[in-house]
């Protein structure tokens, strides 16, 4: 059973399956889930200011997701069978998707779609080189298409509900 100290919990606290916190005053805590296989890793971030009641997690806010998806290693080919992982992503309104390249070559994440006429109205990475990131908040509903500036056959859609992450 974890400690308590001044309000705050001093040691991981599982708050469900597969989900475990670490929550102290000296550091961020954070909550790190473990997806199934081929599917998006996901973090969730508690807010310092959280306390037991009744036996629940009570937070000041709602909890924020953080969503990944991967530039795949040979993207930059238009015979490679992946390049946006997932292609295709359902999140809610408030999460935050973390695009990393993890292809050789420089790659973009760029809203809209080749040849249309609001390109990066809503993102635009600029270059991500190999092993860097990019993020992106999205604070409102709706399907963004994106795609990769340099190889434009490379696209990807993020479907964004209006119910905010809880």
């Amino acid at each position: 059973m974890p400690r308590k100290e001044s309000s705050r919990w001093t040691e991981p606290v599982v708050l469900m399956p597969f989900i475990t916190a670490v929550i102290a005053s000296s550091i961020t805590p954070i909550v790190w889930a473990f997806p199934p296989i081929n599917a998006p890793s996901e973090v969730k971030t508690i807010p310092t200011n959280i306390t037991k009641s009744e036996d629940r997690f009570a937070v000041g806010s709602p909890l924020i997701t953080q969503v990944s998806v991967s530039i795949a290693r040979g993207s930059d080919s238009p015979s490679n069978s992946k390049f946006y992982v997932p292609s295709i992503l359902n999140i809610s309104r408030g999460d935050t998707v973390i695009w990393k390249n993890e292809d050789t070559t420089l790659h973009t994440t760029t809203s809209g779609s080749p040849g249309g006429s609001n390109l990066g109205t809503e993102f635009d990475s600029d270059y991500i080189a190999a092993g860097e990131t990019f993020q992106h908040t999205f604070n409102k509903a709706g399907i963004f298409d994106y795609f990769c500036t340099l190889h434009p056959f490379m696209t990807g859609e993020i479907k964004v509900s209006l119910i905010q992450s809880q």
